[in-house]
């Protein structure tokens, strides 16, 4: 609300952007320190996969939270006339970021890169008919990456499980609420009597592990619809700088695609990119041509 309202031109957006890129910078930092400092020198507890501090220690929220980082980094570079140059910086920012999201071994942000990838190309492909090909080989190629992940077949095969039976609650909530859901924070502590009792083996107090099933559960179909609606008109927002600042576009579409398997919606990375959104694209009243 803040960001939308104090931007009362396009270049006061831009400070806000360079907050947001400095503070996920910090968590890459310490993202780096913990998983080839502490891990490959052996200076601390074995790590087996890459985290971060505080609150978002978790592989996956981290791991999502940078794939917000690539299409701003990539931005501050956009105005570089040399192509080849321009290219070979965003293929060493993709690369570098690629490698600590790969650590976090995140099937959801690894899902969410492969997005990033298809939308840029999207974004850039003129011949729509051939680049609906190459979307789809894209697609193909992410699935195949997920397999490569290297965690124990059991684990992952426990999450799925897991998360099926934690979005098979959530929806019930809904179905069982349809107004305004169990309320805020009441998910965790009504998921054993809306899962049968089966909460599978992660405990009975965990979340939903999907940013739009959480708001769906605890807020019902009247929340979800202001919730998604949010989230709509932040896309066309987007949309319409796609040409200018397609930052915006790739950011919503990746990250989207990762908390889909998370559960942020209550963090507030999520509505900094909302309100950065909303807020440049303000001064974008007609459609970019």
């Amino acid at each position: 609300f803040l960001i939308v309202n104090a931007a009362d031109r396009k270049d006061s957006i831009q400070p806000i952007k360079a907050a947001l890129f400095l503070a996920i910078t910090e968590k890459t930092i310490i993202s780096f320190y913990k998983i080839y400092i502490i891990k490959e020198l052996g200076t601390g507890d074995s790590i087996n996969r890459m985290t971060g501090v505080g609150l978002i220690e978790n592989a996956n929220d981290i791991a999502a939270i940078l794939i917000l980082a690539i299409p701003f980094t990539i931005s501050y570079f956009k105005e570089i006339k040399v192509k080849a140059l321009k290219g070979f910086i965003a293929i060493v920012i993709f690369a570098f970021y690629f490698i600590l999201i790969w650590e976090a071994k995140s099937r959801g942000a690894t899902l969410g890169l492969g997005a990033f990838a298809l939308a840029w190309y999207w974004l850039k492909i003129k011949n729509k008919k051939k680049g609906i090909v190459i979307l789809i080989s894209g697609l193909l190629l992410t699935f195949g990456a997920l397999s490569q992940i290297e965690r124990n077949s059991d684990d992952i095969e426990g999450s799925t499980k897991n998360r099926l039976i934690f979005w098979k609650a959530g929806l019930n909530m809904a179905i069982r609420n349809p107004l305004f859901g169990v309320g805020y924070g009441g998910y965790m502590e009504k998921l054993s009597e809306y899962a049968n009792g089966n909460v599978g083996t992660e405990g009975a107090k965990k979340t939903i592990h999907s940013t739009w099933l959480l708001a769906l559960a605890e807020t019902g179909f009247v929340g979800f619809f202001f919730f998604m609606g949010t989230w709509i008109f932040t896309l066309k927002s987007a949309w319409k700088m796609r040409l200018e600042n397609p930052e915006y576009f790739l950011a919503i579409v990746s990250y989207g695609t990762a908390v889909t398997f998370l559960s942020h919606t209550y963090m507030l990375y999520p509505y900094i990119l909302i309100g950065l959104t909303v807020g440049h694209g303000q001064f974008y009243q007609s459609k970019a041509s």
